[in-house]
């Protein structure tokens, strides 16, 4: 049977033919100058730890690290790793990265995780007592799998629950404000 212009139908009858993998087919494109590489280690964390795809999250971490070295977050790689049971190479990068958090002197949520993740609780509790809580931390520590190892301890839930209500505290100022037109 002659088909007319058949290079122009090449296209539909491949995805009709292959039952339109396109309509499962996830697309991402992140462009501007600032921001692409944070937002590929958020999409690669979203991947492993909501989504439970690491291995999709390892493949997006590999890129990133082609395109850009240096990265101090190569603990969240590790992660990634542990968690699709290649727990030496995540340990050895937690571990990697958790010596240039040191050096660096960041006493800093990431910090924090690493310590916990590595069983070192004290460590970990004295970043978290002093710790600037945002307003997105004490949701996303919830969750986080660098706290597994402390998040049924008391004291995690204890501080965990002070810090909600802190911020439940200063959501209700801000909804009085906002009341009275002072927002």
């Amino acid at each position: 049977v002659p088909i007319t212009d058949l290079s122009k139908k090449l296209a539909a009858i491949a995805s009709r033919f292959y039952d339109y993998p396109s309509r499962d087919l996830v697309v991402t494109g992140v462009t501007g100058t600032n921001g692409k590489t944070t937002i590929a280690y958020q999409l690669a964390e979203a991947y492993c730890n909501l989504k439970n795809e690491c291995d999709k999250s390892l493949k997006l971490y590999d890129q990133v690290w082609k395109t850009f070295q240096g990265h101090i977050n190569e603990h969240r790689w590790g992660i990634a790793f542990w968690k699709t049971g290649q727990k030496e190479k995540g340990m050895a990068l937690v571990e990697k990265s958790l010596i240039k958090y040191e050096k660096l002197g960041l006493d800093n949520y990431d910090l924090a995780g690493m310590y916990a993740f590595k069983g070192e609780k004290e460590k970990s509790y004295v970043i978290l007592e002093k710790y600037n809580w945002l307003w997105g931390s004490p949701y996303l520590i919830q969750h986080d799998p660098l706290f597994d190892n402390i998040r049924n301890d008391q004291q995690f839930k204890d501080l965990l629950k002070k810090i909600l209500d802190e911020k439940a505290e200063a959501r209700d100022r801000i909804d009085k404000l906002e009341e009275k037109g002072e927002l």
